[in-house]
């Protein structure tokens, strides 16, 4: 798990998509340099829907072993996506 700060869309926060209601939440990145969309996993100490903001701290890692993990890497950007891009998280 790296740590990071999740940035929601503007779309998120005025509810157009709801903010998870959980610590764990399960979403896809847009495609990474190997051209594939990686499933990750987003942990928050708190759930996002209880904190009125649009940052968030947060952890983040790949669903799949498999998975590109030498990635996520320092002041790495990744957009997230549940349909349509919700947010954007910076690695730490």
């Amino acid at each position: 798990m790296k740590k990071a700060k999740i940035h929601w869309s503007h779309d998120v926060f005025n509810e157009q998509v709801k903010l998870p209601n959980l610590t764990t939440y399960y979403a896809t990145t847009e495609k990474l340099e190997d051209g594939i969309v990686w499933s990750v996993v987003i942990k928050f100490d708190l759930a996002p829907r209880l904190q009125q903001s649009m940052i968030h701290d947060c952890t983040i890692c790949f669903l799949f072993d498999n998975a590109p993990h030498h990635l996520l890497v320092s002041s790495r950007e990744l957009k997230i996506f549940k349909g349509k891009e919700i947010a954007k998280i910076i690695i730490e």
